[in-house]
């Protein structure tokens, strides 16, 4: 069977600022379109998109000039389930996310470029179809990997409102793939946290929280990693080696979920993420849903922005930490005040206006679990990339007894 791998979103989703190139053609049989992964520049004021056989083929995936994510994604897959892919990307620069939806239009002023990118990822769909029916194949549209946010940020759209447009998106991708491909199983939408919000000049991640809130809400959207341990090569796009870690981290997600058939994901996959917050005075402990045990203080990969990362806020508005320890599975937390009403915690959410994204500057926290899954790749020193499982950007109410 083959399994399509669609990569939507903006800018990182297409490896933007990650050159040059690093992987050479896949050893597994991965393979993508014969125009390549990145079809933005073919797709660039093209309502007919795809013409002149630019999708009737396929060959073995490689990177062109830049690093994506595909070449990550689909070997970590390959390596622990032994299954290929065919990776393909509707992703267009700069989009923000309601241009990326079923009626959704992106225009770029430079260059005078009118891009249709729900609409590309269904033609691509439809060409990966005909071209495996025509093999006698079997076709499977599994998942929609999502990497898009950071337009979001820049615009200052609001978490609850950018929940709610990727939850319709992964509905209307749902509807409308499904039915091209007469598939009974669901499509997943799995997604990064975007880390960029201070490179925009906010204090506080935004997109990050409306992808939190959106795979609380919707049992088919799966957060893989956020990227706030990733060096960046400008502020906001990863290095290539970076698009490529953060594409292993995504395709060992892949490999878990690929199993879950009628499962529930959360039942095979959850990130390092809070469980319950329970609150006794100013006693605050948070207990994590942990893919790999021991958690870990990691302030070598990622430096201490203050507390690990870890946030307080009342009625009042942020609250002081006099004591912060990791206590076995959870984090104990003394403010140096009782709380005021309403009690949250936050982590990786707060960073400083103009500060680039990473690991030394942005909006970020330092917990880990010890996931020792092997990557395929390895690093600029040839190390295989940790695929550790850092905790996710979250704003969260504290539980009542």
């Amino acid at each position: 069977d083959r399994l399509h791998i669609t990569i939507s979103g903006q800018s990182l989703s297409n490896g933007q600022s990650g050159s040059p190139a690093l992987s050479p053609v896949d050893p597994f049989g991965n393979q993508m379109f014969v125009t390549g992964v990145r079809q933005e520049e073919l797709m660039a004021n093209e309502l007919n998109y795809p013409e002149n056989g630019q999708l009737d083929s396929l060959v073995p995936l490689q990177e062109v000039d830049r690093e994506t994510p595909a070449s990550g994604i689909a070997a970590q897959l390959s390596l622990m389930t032994g299954r290929t892919s065919l990776v393909s990307s509707n992703g267009v620069g700069g989009s923000r996310i309601e241009t990326l939806l079923r009626n959704g239009v992106r225009y770029q002023s430079s260059g005078d470029r009118t891009y249709y990118p729900y609409k590309a990822g269904i033609a691509q769909a439809k060409a990966a179809l005909a071209i495996t029916q025509g093999e006698a194949g079997v076709y499977g549209a599994y998942p929609l990997v999502w990497i898009q946010g950071e337009s979001d940020d820049a615009s200052h759209l609001a978490p609850d409102d950018y929940a709610r447009l990727l939850i319709e998106l992964k509905k209307q991708w749902n509807t409308d793939v499904r039915e091209i491909a007469s598939q009974a199983a669901r499509i997943p939408l799995v997604t990064y946290q975007t880390a960029a919000a201070t490179h925009y000049g906010e204090s506080h991640v935004r997109a990050a929280i409306g992808q939190q809130l959106a795979a609380e809400q919707d049992g088919d959207i799966v957060i893989a990693t956020p990227i706030y341990h990733l060096e960046t090569s400008d502020g906001v796009h990863l290095t290539n080696h970076g698009y490529r870690w953060m594409g292993a981290l995504i395709g060992k997600v892949l490999a878990n979920i690929t199993a879950a058939n009628s499962q529930r994901l959360e039942e095979v996959w959850r990130p390092l993420s809070p469980r319950r917050i329970p609150r006794q005075g100013r006693i605050i402990q948070v207990e994590f849903w942990i893919p790999e045990a021991p958690l870990v203080l990691d302030t070598e990969m990622v430096t201490d922005p203050g507390d690990y990362g870890f946030e307080v806020w009342d009625q009042t508005g942020r609250i002081g930490i006099s004591d912060i320890q990791l206590i076995d599975d959870r984090i104990r937390i003394l403010t140096v005040n009782d709380p005021v009403g309403i009690v949250r915690v936050k982590y990786a959410y707060s960073g400083t206006p103009g500060n680039s994204a990473g690991p030394t500057t942005g909006a970020r926290g330092c917990l880990r679990d010890s996931d020792s899954t092997v990557s395929h790749f390895s690093d600029a020193s040839g190390n295989p990339y940790p695929l550790y499982n850092w905790l996710i950007h979250f704003d969260k109410g504290i539980d009542h007894a």
